[in-house]
């Protein structure tokens, strides 16, 4: 079963890219906080393919200055829900263009880690939640503990799909 979709045709638009600049959090005075940088998301404004439309998909900065405009090629596209983001592009010659290993790496070490903690946690307070309102009594720690395993693997889960469709990109 395929995760990534493939459109095909000529690049008709290709919008300006945002975002993708190292933002440094501050305190509501001015100082910079220890928490360190981090790269806020680039997206495009559209992308145009033949005749299929994508607004705001995501963007790596060096695969956006391969994306050019005219050529007829295909968009190699995966979704974190409804979010397009872009995995690569291969024209008509052959010349492909994929994101680079690191942003691979980093997303994957994003959902795995930071997004499954924010998951984990959401996902044993509602599970907490539910028991409580249901009146499950003693069986209420182990339904938060269900929500947030369930919460843990569902990132995993994207994790795994955004490099399957890497891979699939990759070696077509």
């Amino acid at each position: 079963m395929s995760v990534i979709e493939k459109h095909c045709g000529r690049l008709e638009r290709v919008g300006s890219l945002s975002g993708g600049e190292l933002v440094q959090p501050v305190d509501r005075h001015g100082n910079t906080k220890l928490i360190g940088t981090y790269r806020s998301v680039s997206e495009l404004d559209v992308l145009q393919v033949g005749g299929t439309v994508l607004d705001k998909p995501v963007c790596e900065g060096p695969l956006f200055e391969n994306l050019m405009p005219g050529r007829s090629g295909c968009v190699y596209v995966w979704r974190n829900g409804r979010k397009p983001v872009l995995v690569g592009v291969k024209y008509d010659d052959g010349e492909k263009f994929l994101i680079t290993r690191s942003y691979l790496n980093g997303s994957i070490l994003q959902l795995v880690v930071v997004f499954s903690l924010m998951y984990g946690l959401g996902g044993m307070f509602a599970g907490g939640m539910l028991g409580s309102v249901l009146g499950l009594g003693s069986v209420t720690p182990a339904v938060a503990m269900l929500g947030g395993a369930a919460a843990v693997g569902w990132t995993w889960r994207k994790a795994w799909s955004f490099r399957q469709a890497y891979q699939e990109a990759r070696a077509d």
